[in-house]
């Protein structure tokens, strides 16, 4: 469970003796309802976090220009019968000017300073009780702004109002006005082009500052202004005062293996909460921490947090692919273990995608006959596969995955804020995998999944949080009856990834994983339809949602280029790739396949020259199927 917000409050700064004027609060417009995500299957509910009123301490909201403070803190102020102020507005008032004009005549630093008055004049009003119960809409910068941040921290109990930037993206883009009063999102810069890449950048500078913030309030664009207000609850029918004591609380499910058991958490803010959880696993020794070069500031909050538990931390970065999933990086990473002075009681922690948990994980599991350690899993796929189950392992010239070991890791932490900024495509990868554990366990999810999947790729917190944790739960209790595949259960994980992984080694990695995965599915399934294993309905229901999704259903799907797709519509170049592969027996492979929505079955073994048979018609339609 995450740590309270009260725990981490910093004490409210003496009232100052000077008195200041009190400013004038906000009208407050009406919210209107909206429906929540209905459950699927036997899954519970997913209620919506909450949000409550505990101290006397004023809100602050803060996050990016156009994440919806400004509405959200005049719908709470109606709701709750308390004032709202607008920092921006404050200014424009004691400045006699608008935002825009100030920043073009006077600069940004001049704006900084009035903004840093008029907050610090609402805190000393609250603290000396001139002014009365209020909530502030902060604006974009405040936080990043060292003084403001102080007194914001100190004064106000702080919420991050973190829109996911796709959703920032399309509000900003549809309403010019906002933008235009927004100087650092000029519309001029719009036009360019430039509004998703200014977006991003200001994201990735300021998310660190937003991180200090008490709570983080994850939204999304299927959610009211009054959903989101029934996540701020009071105490009692007598506070007027708002605190946070917690907000989106995560999730965890153990996994029990005979040797061993750990937790798997899956929710937002875990960042901050990890070392603590940690602390017995990981022990006194000194910490490895191993990150992707791209996720420097999501390390960094880590790294503080870690520091902050008494860890000693060292941050080992990287820049990895599926072509370096090799062993000769193993073997640079270990000794870059070493020259980091890394010894048996050190601890490594992972944090990135499902590549370089594969590295990491096997080089901890070899590094002097193994060190403990945990993941932090930063792509969907990563979340609902490649972190979960123990199986660690690179690349070789004959195959995907062929050198590797099974070992365990202290936990693995899904923090899903970390997916608010992972590229679609990676979004979609993710999502072929969470595709599979519906069809090879549970009807139900698939269902849930042909009616949710648009707003889990939309990032719904609360949607995309569940299909994390039911995933994770598919594996786990797999995993749990046959951690090494001796029994054949855990091989239904390789639904779709037998010829997935021959696609993969034929375009040389140019293919996603996921994508690859996917194809695989469909290759699987039509399969099953030839040899009577399922109906022909199985396959078009599949291949429609997936296609709906994004994902690629058909070789002519691939961004690879005419000459590549004919090459791998060749039956004979996939049986050459499959024959290498590890569930091959005497020649022969074992095959996942449906019979079903929601369950599929080890058939075989299957003889190559069989499988020759029937892949050749199956690749051919899918080169040049249209449909």
């Amino acid at each position: 469970m995450p740590r309270s917000v009260k725990d981490r409050r910093l004490n409210s700064p003496s009232p100052s003796p000077s008195p200041s004027p009190s400013p004038s609060p906000s009208p407050s417009p009406s919210p209107s309802p909206l429906p929540l995500p209905s459950p699927f299957g036997s899954l519970e509910p997913c209620p919506p976090p909450s949000v409550r009123l505990v101290d006397r301490k004023p809100w602050a909201l803060v996050g990016l220009s156009g994440c919806g403070k400004t509405s959200l803190a005049h719908a709470l102020a109606e709701k709750l019968r308390i004032d709202a102020y607008d920092s921006d507005t404050l200014v424009e008032e004691k400045e006699g000017s608008t935002i825009a004009s100030l920043f073009a005549h006077k600069g940004e630093a001049h704006f900084r300073t009035s903004e840093l008055k008029v907050i610090r004049s609402l805190a000393e009003g609250w603290a000396q009780g001139r002014v009365k119960p209020f909530v502030l809409a902060s604006g974009g910068g405040a936080m990043a702004h060292p003084a403001t941040r102080k007194v914001l921290q100190n004064s106000f109990t702080t919420v991050w109002i973190d829109c996911p930037l796709p959703l920032l993206e399309r509000r900003l883009a549809s309403d010019r006005q906002q933008r235009q009063i927004r100087p650092l999102l000029q519309d001029e810069e719009h036009s360019k082009g430039k509004l998703k890449a200014l977006l991003k950048a200001m994201y990735e500078k300021r998310k660190r500052h937003y991180a200090k913030a008490h709570a983080r309030l994850v939204v999304s664009e299927k959610e009211s202004l009054d959903d989101l207000v029934k996540r701020f609850e009071p105490k009692d029918s007598n506070a007027r005062a708002p605190h946070l004591s917690a907000v989106e609380q995560s999730e965890s499910i153990d996994l029990r293996l005979p040797s061993e058991s750990y937790k798997i958490f899956v929710g937002p803010g875990l960042f901050e909460q990890a070392p603590a959880l940690l602390a017995r696993q990981a022990g006194q020794g000194k910490v490895i921490l191993v990150v992707e070069r791209k996720l420097a500031a999501y390390a960094e909050l880590l790294r503080e947090s870690l520091q902050a538990q008494g860890f000693v931390v060292v941050v080992l970065a990287l820049s990895v692919s599926e072509q370096q999933k090799r062993l000769g990086s193993v073997e640079k990473l270990c000794l870059r273990f070493a020259a980091l002075g890394a010894d048996r009681q050190s601890f490594a922690l992972v944090l990135g995608g499902g590549v370089l948990c594969d590295l990491a994980a096997f080089s901890a599991s070899v590094f002097m006959r193994g060190i403990p350690f945990a993941l932090f899993p930063t792509t969907l796929l990563a979340q609902v596969d490649a972190a979960i189950g123990g199986k660690n392992g690179v690349n070789s010239v004959s195959g995907k995955n062929m050198l590797g070991v099974f070992r365990q890791p202290a936990g693995v932490f899904c923090d899903t804020d970390s997916l608010s900024s992972l590229p679609e495509r990676e979004m979609r990868c993710g999502y072929a995998e969470i595709l599979k554990y519906a069809m090879i366990a549970d009807e139900s999810f698939f269902v849930w999944l042909e009616a949710h999947g648009a707003r889990l790729l939309a990032r719904e917190p609360r949607v995309l949080r569940k299909a994390v944790v039911h995933s994770v739960r598919i594996k786990a209790r797999i995993v749990e009856r046959d951690e090494q595949e001796r029994g054949g259960e855990r091989a239904l994980l390789n639904f779709g990834h037998t010829f997935g992984h021959a696609l993969e080694c034929l375009s040389l990695y140019r293919v996603a994983h996921g994508e690859a995965v996917a194809l695989g599915c469909v290759v699987a399934t039509r399969l099953a339809v030839a040899k009577g294993y399922c109906s022909a309905e199985v396959a078009t229901r599949f291949e429609a949602h997936a296609r709906s999704c994004g994902l690629p259903v058909r070789l002519s799907d691939l961004d690879i280029g005419t000459t590549r797709v004919q090459q791998l519509s060749r039956a004979e170049r996939w049986v050459e790739a499959m024959s290498q592969d590890k569930k091959r027996h005497a020649g022969a492979l074992r095959l996942v396949l449906p019979s079903k929505i929601g369950k599929c079955a080890l058939q075989g073994p299957m003889e190559l020259k069989s499988l020759h048979a029937y892949l050749a018609p199956i690749l051919q339609e899918l080169a040049h199927d249209s449909a």
